[in-house]
Parts: C-alpha cells; sequence; structure tokens
C-alpha cells in the first residue's frame, strides 16, 4: 500500500492526523494536511457523524443519537 493510501485506510479508520503526520515521520500536521483532500464530502460526512459529540448526544439532527 502506498503512503496516500495508508494515510486515507487510516483516517477511515478512525485515526486522527496528528497521529498520521507522527507515523508518515512528518514534522507537523500542517505537513500532513493534504492527505485530509483524499477523503471524499460523503467520508467526511460519515465520520462527521460517527465522532461528533453532538450527534453522540442525540442532536445530530438524523434521528439516530443516543440517550444521556
Amino acid at each position: 500500500m502506498h503512503r496516500p493510501g495508508f494515510a486515507r485506510s487510516y483516517l477511515l479508520s478512525g485515526g486522527d492526523p496528528g497521529t498520521l503526520a507522527d507515523i508518515l515521520g512528518h514534522s507537523t500536521v500542517e505537513v500532513t494536511r493534504p492527505y485530509y483532500g483524499i477523503l471524499t464530502a460523503d467520508e467526511l460526512q460519515r465520520k462527521h457523524e460517527q465522532r461528533s459529540p453532538i450527534a453522540k448526544l442525540g442532536g445530530g439532527g438524523n434521528g439516530k443519537g443516543g440517550e444521556n
């Protein structure tokens, strides 16, 4: 797997950009920023829905929010 493919897979699996920067040996997360552009709008939306604290509180607007 090439680096962009790994970066894409890592981010889609829930990895964070800061740790990805460390794994790739980048000096800062800013160097890693171009890898964010490899995710589609739909993929970013799914990641947001999975990780959003608002969605977990039931305010995500999709009717799938959890209960407190």
